[in-house]
């Protein structure tokens, strides 16, 4: 199946991953006044000198943490107070973009569950994306004139991006002036928040406007954004808006992601070629990996790093990731054995180091844990197979099809003295690479003395890797002389 072009891509995901992702930047929505009809166009409206139904902030009433007056005095508490509610309801949030940055009106709808699981709708119901116990489950989706268009029934599985959906949009709140006015919608009372003058250093920002509607409590009903920037080229109009509602009622797993778990990934073997690769080699690296690290994201493996490039005392090698065995039966439980250095064991949530420290588990913004997932870095390979020279083959392999990749001088990731490299993977129908063989030349620690060496990747024991508690963890544990350290940090050894 031909991949649409990179640029549509693109164009897909940009209001999609800008929910997720709740980035601090000028992203936001339109200035639209009635709630509710924010599933239409979202146009910029006057600001009233006194609106209807408005009347000054009193005390009978306490306005929102972090406002005070005519100012929002502290974005940190309107953010934590929006979160903390949202972190105990379901809840949807309907995304409304009508601006130049992605064409044509668009519109996205998050339905979220206490903050730990969420699924990307479009208003019409396509599901698209869904995230739970940090993981993103994405499908293969590509937008034409902005309505989703599924390109095959492929989903991927990676790690979920350190991000926080509950405050998509409030963190554009940010201190400093503003007009506040306590005004009635729906029976309710609500604080309007309004400025004209954009925060921080933006001479190329003009014609800004935000307007939101803000609950005593802090809950943040909508955020309504536009502006003008003058950027390179020729100027952009942005015209965002954030709608938030509470009760969404309960949100179910999709039936796509359930197969997914299940280790049901046939839908990466469907074409002539592994996903990413074509009759004259690698067309699509992200797409390939994608489908090779969601086979090890769903199943159990053991990877085996080795070959004959000795770091020890060598600083040009210092820089590869160090010889080792990694067995993998689960995202946190698994154990790396390091040739010449400390072993690590990670088993529900606490890491042990063989040098006597452990991690213990923290609750975070995503119940934090230590976890591993495969990553796009050298430490799994895929830094050897990114280049342009390269050729396929159609092998077998004790009675199995596969598919040998040859990528000829990659490109060179390590800042090394390195040349005469040479790749070649081989790898299954549905994208799952079974071997990564390295061939190069490696210079001294002065640039001379040019050595040939080999370093080699190899996936096994595919769903079928166990990992028992290694006999150290057990004196550690005994002994209780380990100490504590407390960390939300993800593994990729």
């Amino acid at each position: 199946m031909r991949r649409p072009p990179a640029e549509s891509c693109r164009a897909v995901l940009v209001v999609a991953l800008v929910v997720l992702a709740g980035c601090t930047g000028f992203l936001g929505g339109g200035s639209g006044e009635n709630e509710a009809t924010d599933s239409g166009p979202v146009t910029p409206a006057p600001v009233p000198d006194t609106p209807n139904g408005t009347s000054a902030p009193g005390a009978d009433v306490s306005p929102p943490p972090g406002i005070d007056g005519n100012r929002i005095t502290n974005e940190s508490a309107l953010i934590g107070a929006h979160q903390s509610i949202l972190a105990n309801e379901t809840f949807r949030l309907r995304v409304t973009a009508t601006d130049e940055t992605v064409g044509s009106p668009s519109q996205y709808i998050v339905h979220g569950a206490n903050g730990s699981r969420l699924l990307v709708t479009t208003v019409d119901g396509e599901e698209l994306i869904y995230r739970a116990e940090r993981a993103d489950f994405r499908r293969d989706f590509n937008f034409t004139s902005n309505d989703p268009e599924l390109r095959s029934e492929r989903v991927v599985m990676r790690s979920a991006p350190a991000s926080n959906v509950l405050v998509s949009g409030v963190r554009r709140l940010r201190e400093g002036a503003a007009s506040v006015t306590r005004v009635q919608r729906d029976g309710a009372t609500f604080y309007r928040v309004h400025r004209t003058e954009p925060p921080g250093s933006t001479d190329d920002i003009s014609n800004f406007s935000l307007t939101a509607y803000v609950r005593a409590d802090g809950f943040v009903k909508t955020i309504d954004l536009s502006y003008d920037q003058a950027g390179v080229g020729r100027p952009q109009h942005v015209d965002r808006r954030w709608t938030y509602s509470l009760d969404a009622g309960p949100l179910e797993e999709p039936d796509w992601v359930t197969r997914t778990r299940n280790g049901n990934l046939s839908a990466f073997a469907t074409g002539e070629y592994p996903p990413g690769i074509n009759e004259s080699g690698l067309a699509d690296l992200d797409e390939l990996w994608d489908a090779h690290r969601t086979h090890l994201g769903v199943k159990s493996f053991t990877l085996n790093r080795t070959g004959d490039l000795n770091r020890t005392g060598n600083r040009i090698l210092s820089r590869l990731p160090p010889r080792a065995t990694v067995a993998v039966e689960n995202r946190s439980r698994y154990h790396v054995r390091r040739a010449n250095e400390s072993d690590t064991y990670v088993a529900g949530g606490d890491k042990y180091n063989e040098n006597g420290i452990y991690l213990t588990q923290q609750a975070g913004r995503f119940g934090g844990t230590v976890e591993y997932w495969v990553k796009r870095g050298s430490n799994h390979g895929r830094a050897w197979l990114q280049g342009d020279n390269t050729s396929v083959e159609r092998v077998e392999q004790n009675g199995t099809t596969r598919f040998r990749l040859t990528v000829s001088e990659p490109l060179n990731r390590f800042a090394m003295a390195i040349r005469n490299v040479t790749t070649t993977a081989l790898i299954g129908p549905a994208g799952l690479i079974r071997t990564i063989e390295v061939e190069l030349a490696v210079a001294g620690d002065e640039g001379e003395n040019w050595t040939d060496a080999e370093y080699r990747y190899s996936y096994d024991r595919i769903g079928n890797t166990t990992v028992s508690k290694p006999a150290w963890v057990t004196r550690m544990q005994q002994n209780r002389t380990a100490t504590p350290i407390a960390t939300t940090a993800r593994s990729s050894a």
